[in-house]
């Protein structure tokens, strides 16, 4: 369809049900009387090629069903891995390399649509099949969503740290539950049985040692970037905004001190190596 916007502009609407397979669309002139250029002449040629930028190349329900065909493929791989026992470094080194393919969305690119449907499949690292639990306490959070840039916020990336840091926040607490019973059942280890009782005080020396460092690690960059884009809007006009902007602001200071944690341990050990 062809609408005309001014005196030399018009929009060209296509609505194709099939596959587009060229990047260019040909424009056949029928009557040259009635086109002029900017010099007030007619067309030399009746047949013109314009280039387009982006389209679609498929239709957008195949396309969404594809991608999630795909996501779940990957998810049903990934599952014996988690379910098995395998070593927590390998799972967590998974998830934060699906991260990063992830994140090229957010530059400022404006990718051809195949490829932003391809890189859109690695979402899966930012583990938004986990449910958000503040959706359970708190009410109409998905329509408190504060303003960041198109990139982020076309990737469900809002400036509202509650709601973009909503799996990684889950992950979190089921950290805490794990270790505070762990503490439990180690406190109580002398009424329990020895198989139980050693499997909680390794469970506490897990959690101690490397768990907590190894969460953070994986959740580092998913609260970065929350964090940041919060601190970026913050806003105090009710209790959720104010608890989000606080809890963004904090996130973001335990970020940026993480890696200066980091050198601290690493030069403590070497240090008591040394002696």
């Amino acid at each position: 369809m062809i609408s005309r916007i001014n005196t030399t502009v018009f929009l060209i609407e296509i609505s194709s049900k099939e596959s587009l397979l060229s990047r260019r669309l040909q424009v056949i002139i029928k009557d040259e009387s009635k086109i002029i250029n900017k010099l007030g002449y007619p067309p030399l040629e009746k047949k013109l090629l314009i280039s387009l930028q982006d389209i679609i190349i498929e239709r957008p329900e195949a396309k969404e069903t594809r991608f999630d065909q795909i996501s779940d493929t990957l998810l049903a791989a990934a599952a014996p891995m988690l379910l098995s026992g395998a070593d927590p470094s390998i799972v967590w080194g998974f998830v934060i390399l699906l991260q990063m393919y992830y994140y090229l969305l957010f530059f400022n690119i404006d990718y051809p649509s195949n490829l932003r449907s391809f890189l859109r499949i690695f979402s899966m690292g930012r583990l938004e099949f986990l449910p958000n639990p503040l959706n359970f306490i708190l009410e109409d959070l998905d329509e408190k969503r504060l303003y960041s840039p198109p990139n982020f916020y076309n990737n469900e990336f809002s400036g509202l740290f509650f709601h973009t840091g909503g799996s990684m926040i889950l992950i979190w607490l089921l950290i805490l539950i794990g270790y505070l019973i762990a503490q439990v059942l180690t406190s109580m280890k002398h009424c329990l049985s020895k198989p139980i009782a050693r499997r909680a005080v390794k469970m506490k020396e897990f959690f101690e040692w490397s768990g907590f460092l190894r969460t953070w690690t994986s959740t580092y960059f998913e609260f970065m970037f929350a964090s940041n884009l919060q601190v970026k809007v913050m806003r105090f006009d009710d209790a959720v905004l104010i608890g989000s902007s606080f809890s963004g602001l904090i996130v973001l200071i335990l970020n940026v001190a993480f890696p200066l944690m980091i050198y601290y341990i690493l030069f403590s050990m070497a240090t008591l190596r040394s002696y």
